[in-house]
């Protein structure tokens, strides 16, 4: 857990009773019901609070991966709230109330998300010992992972462009068949 001070903010009581009765700060509470609500992690670091503009950024990174891989209280917070998240009725457009269906309650946008597969690796990559069959496949899908992250950003321009001269007398074209014609 991490320990901020948030002497100077005044949280509700219901925020501070639902942060202690899972044994975590108020911040880092916000920080999981932020990232139940599809915000990716390091955002949801920033907006909560937890992010100290002090340390590096490194440091945060540290910090934030710390509370997400190892932090026992936040992953049941964590867990809990994205049970409850699947449980939530919603209104659809012809007023008709019904509860949302998702497959075997699994949010697919999110499971399939690079930056959750990534979590996903690097919290297994953990449990394994170092040099293992498992770690290095496992070390293999993540570099397969991110290659394809670069992939993404990277597209190749194929505009061709074709310039034309401001005038008639100054294409080469033109002036070839006026050689031509002369001949």
């Amino acid at each position: 857990m991490i320990n901020r001070n948030e002497e100077n903010i005044d949280f509700s009581r219901k925020a501070k009773a639902d942060a202690n009765k899972y044994k975590l700060s108020v911040r880092e509470k916000a920080f999981a019901d932020l990232m139940a609500m599809g915000w990716k992690d390091f955002d949801a670091f920033l907006a909560s609070g937890l992010y100290n503009p002090v340390y590096n950024k490194d440091t945060n990174m540290r910090d934030m991966n710390n509370l997400l891989m190892q932090d026992e209280a936040f992953d049941a917070y964590l867990a809990a709230i994205g049970k409850k998240a699947r449980k939530t009725k919603k209104s659809t457009g012809n007023g008709k109330i019904e509860e949302e269906a998702e497959d075997n309650g699994i949010n697919m946008a999110v499971e399939l998300s690079k930056e959750n597969q990534l979590r996903e690796l690097l919290i297994a990559k953990a449990k394994q010992p170092i040099g293992s069959k498992e770690w290095l496949d496992i070390k293999k899908m993540i570099a397969d992972i991110t290659q394809a992250k670069k992939d993404e950003i990277q597209t190749e321009d194929t505009t061709i462009h074709y310039y034309l001269p401001l005038t008639c007398n100054v294409c080469e074209l033109y002036q070839k068949h006026k050689k031509n014609m002369k001949h």
